[in-house]
């Protein structure tokens, strides 16, 4: 199981660094060059895939507002790093929009649905995401911690390609979602 200083340690010995935490509240440059970027580096990590481990659903309420084009409004859960769907009612699949960390839509509600939560402990993490983001991570401070310039596109290169192993491998783990097929759809194709 992983943990915040394993997970930095993969990062600083990808970009060749000998000194490796011990501790996370230590006083070091690897350790603060580490702490000034983590949480950003793992919200954009999160966001940049539906990673199954990371996939929450909810039901929300309307709020109680009037919202210029659609009937109501529901605030986007707290945590919530990427929206991914509306599961029901089916009828607004199509029809909503995302704005200021609402939902718009014309539904009174409830609505359930999906999104990519932002997972912040560590040992839930899945091990392919992990490398992912240590290597992400690793372009992060590669230039703080080395001057190396080089050495930071080296960085994003492993990134691009341990991302798309990891999402790959992730896409499988589920079978594909069925969508009913949207008015356009069914319009232009007929059923």
């Amino acid at each position: 199981m992983a943990d915040y200083v394993t997970v930095a340690n993969l990062a600083l010995s990808l970009i060749g660094e000998n000194d490796q935490l011990r501790d996370p509240d230590e006083d070091s440059a690897p350790a603060r060059a580490v702490r000034a970027v983590w949480d950003r580096v793992r919200r954009a990590v999160l966001r940049d895939h539906p990673w199954n481990f990371a996939i929450e659903r909810r039901t929300l309420p309307a709020l109680n507002e009037a919202v210029i084009g659609f009937t109501h409004a529901f605030l986007l859960p707290t945590g919530c790093l990427r929206f991914l769907e509306i599961l029901e009612p089916l009828d607004i699949r199509d029809t909503y929009q995302i704005e200021n960390g609402r939902i718009l839509a014309n539904a009174a509600g409830p609505i359930a649905v999906r999104y990519v939560a932002d997972r912040t402990d560590v040992s839930t993490w899945d091990d392919l995401f992990i490398d992912a983001f240590a290597a992400k991570l690793a372009h992060q401070i590669a230039d703080r911690i080395t001057g190396d310039l080089d050495r930071q596109d080296a960085m994003e290169k492993i990134y691009s390609r341990r991302l798309s192993s990891a999402t790959a491998t992730d896409a499988r783990e589920n079978p594909p979602i069925p969508h009913e097929d949207s008015d356009w759809l069914l319009a232009r194709f007929g059923t």
